[in-house]
């Protein structure tokens, strides 16, 4: 009977556990979609963009969730966020590669030794690697 009790609670407990994890799953989706949008508007400044760094980092656990919602803050314009956002990346994963790229276009304008560092880190994890893609071009007072 004890051995009973005590897989039930062992079994509820994973539940719980995964159930978090299944909402957090789903704000992370909700986030990186907004963020994906917000780049596409190119709208430099807005609410949503705001929260969208925070939302991301609380809600997606993983560095490739993380480097991808990078990359859309960048597009859109909010460099700060997307600098704050690829370094969590890569500080939470040091072996994820997207984190590394995502943190090469973060810093490339405003810290090319940095970029350089970074973009070997990428290197390193993915020889095949052709390299840095060329940042978009500002448009609609959005952009990096």
């Amino acid at each position: 009977m004890v051995v009973r009790v005590a897989v039930l609670a062992v079994c509820v407990a994973a539940v719980v556990v995964l159930a978090g994890r299944r909402a957090d799953d789903r704000a992370c989706r909700d986030a990186r979609t907004r963020a994906f949008a917000l780049a596409g508007r190119g709208v430099r400044s807005t609410s949503d963009g705001a929260a969208l760094g925070p939302a991301l980092r609380a809600n997606c656990h993983d560095a490739d969730e993380l480097a991808g919602g990078a990359a859309s803050l960048l597009v859109a314009g909010r460099r700060a966020d997307g600098l704050a956002l690829a370094r969590e990346a890569t500080g939470r994963a040091p072996d994820v590669f997207a984190g590394w790229v995502a943190l090469e276009a973060a810093l490339r304008r405003d810290d090319p030794r940095a970029a350089r560092r970074a973009e070997a880190r990428a290197r390193a994890l993915n020889p095949r690697w052709s390299g840095p893609a060329p940042l978009p071009a500002p448009r609609a007072g959005a952009g990096p």
